[in-house]
């Protein structure tokens, strides 16, 4: 497939997973203008697997020349497929600051994301979710998300287990893991 075939074949994948966001009786029907054949190489998130079986089933009634070829070797993996070149299509959580600049320095302009789907907090192994994990001999109960701001920021009331609510033995031991003057 060439580029321009494959763009709009992407395009097209892309515009089809937005569908979900609005009823289907308020969208035009669709007429193929041009049909297409290739492969379009799809990196990501296995979790994303399950939602990407059906829209390329829904793709292919439409272009049946098509074909994809999945990758969905992890979320860290999706950008750099498409900055390396490997990857037509990256399925993945919010792209992360540091893929930005990565993607920036290799092709030398900023990616443009489209929200396809949302994750779902309820239901494990279905959203990539950002989770803080404590030694399971820490006896704190919990933390908020503005004492973890502390902590992270570096402010000064989050420097202490005890500023984040533990008390007894270990309150006075350092939240973080470097010192902070």
């Amino acid at each position: 497939m060439n580029l321009a075939g494959r763009s709009s074949a992407v395009l097209a994948l892309v515009a089809g997973s937005l569908v979900c966001a609005q009823p289907v009786d308020s969208l035009p029907s669709y007429r193929i203008q041009t049909k297409t054949s290739g492969t379009i190489r799809v990196w990501g998130s296995v979790q994303m697997g399950g939602l990407m079986q059906y829209w390329q089933r829904g793709f292919s009634k439409y272009q049946p020349g098509v074909q994809f070829e999945n990758h969905l070797n992890g979320a860290l993996a999706a950008i750099a497929g498409i900055y390396t070149g490997v990857a037509d299509v990256a399925i993945s959580r919010e792209i992360w600051p540091v893929e930005t600049m990565a993607f920036e320095q290799a092709v030398g302009y900023g990616p443009t994301a489209v929200q396809a789907a949302t994750g779902s907090f309820d239901v494990p192994t279905k959203s990539d979710a950002l989770e803080i994990f404590v030694h399971k001999q820490n006896s704190i109960a919990g933390v908020t998300l503005g004492q973890l701001g502390a902590v992270f920021g570096g402010a000064k009331n989050g420097r202490l287990w005890g500023d984040l609510g533990l008390t007894g033995n270990g309150r006075t031991s350092r939240s973080t893991p470097t010192d902070t003057k």
